[in-house]
């Protein structure tokens, strides 16, 4: 049975689900959209990806993901996952993030429209 004590110093699958659950409770989300000059939306794309690049690094990143917006060519959306609030802020304090945020900057039409999200779960976050 799954749910078994476990052999000697490795833990039951109970325990492991319960501290998953832990470390999904204190996940930290963001989304946000970025709108580009016309024309500047693969250029910015390119540099989101060498972000996405970057963190995938850093300690805490679970996800970060850059999307086209299909009905508006100024449009990106971007999705971030991390272990918590305190990894995400500690990446922007990272020298390579700071340099991309940096060349990023001149494509985008005003500061980005973002979202802080409580994350409770779903398919693709197992790790």
């Amino acid at each position: 049975h799954a749910l078994r004590p476990a052999r000697m110093g490795q833990p039951c699958l109970r325990d492991v689900l319960i501290n998953q659950k832990e470390k999904i409770k204190n996940m930290y989300a963001m989304a946000g959209k970025l709108t580009v000059y016309a024309g500047k939306r693969d250029a910015l794309v390119e540099i989101l990806l060498q972000a996405s690049d970057v963190v995938a690094q850093l300690p805490g990143c679970r996800a970060y993901v850059v999307n086209e917006d299909v009905a508006d060519k100024t449009g990106i959306f971007i999705f971030e996952i991390w272990n918590d609030k305190e990894a995400h802020d500690a990446s922007l304090k990272d020298d390579r993030v700071r340099s991309l945020i940096a060349k990023a900057m001149p494509f985008m039409v005003g500061a980005p429209d973002g979202v802080e999200l409580k994350f409770v779960g779903g398919h693709g976050i197992g790790n």
